[in-house]
């Protein structure tokens, strides 16, 4: 099939689709192939200066020209900020506010997690059953 679609092809002059066969793949002839070359990799210098390290956001500024964003006293940014949770894994059931969007998502999260497993589970019983 590949070989009579490229046969059709072959006979339309004007198709900028005309193929190439190669072995049992059809490529289209205007497809280039992917350089050979090494690929590149980008490599960031890491800060060492401790002065610039305590004063200055380093890798702050997105901008390619100008200097790094300096740090302001403590008393100077909200107090919400110090408040933030930076752990990456999400609060248990627990420590959420009953009541909250958050508590009731999370809350209905497990409760199908819970009944999925049943479900498995179930499923799983049925299987075994040998009549």
């Amino acid at each position: 099939m590949a070989t009579a679609l490229c046969r059709c092809l072959r006979t339309i002059t004007n198709c900028p689709l005309r193929c190439l066969q190669t072995g049992h793949m059809i490529r289209a002839s205007y497809v280039k192939k992917a350089p050979a070359g090494k690929v590149s990799r980008v490599t960031i210098e890491v800060e060492k200066d401790t002065h610039k390290l305590a004063n200055y956001l380093c890798g702050g500024n997105i901008y390619k020209t100008g200097e790094e964003i300096q740090l302001k006293p403590k008393e100077e940014y909200p107090e919400w900020l110090w408040d933030l949770r930076i752990d990456r894994k999400a609060p248990d059931l627990d420590e959420l506010e009953y009541g909250s969007y958050e508590y009731w998502a999370k809350a209905k999260k497990i409760s199908l997690r819970e009944k999925n497993a049943k479900q498995k589970l179930k499923v799983k019983r049925q299987e075994k059953k040998i009549y």
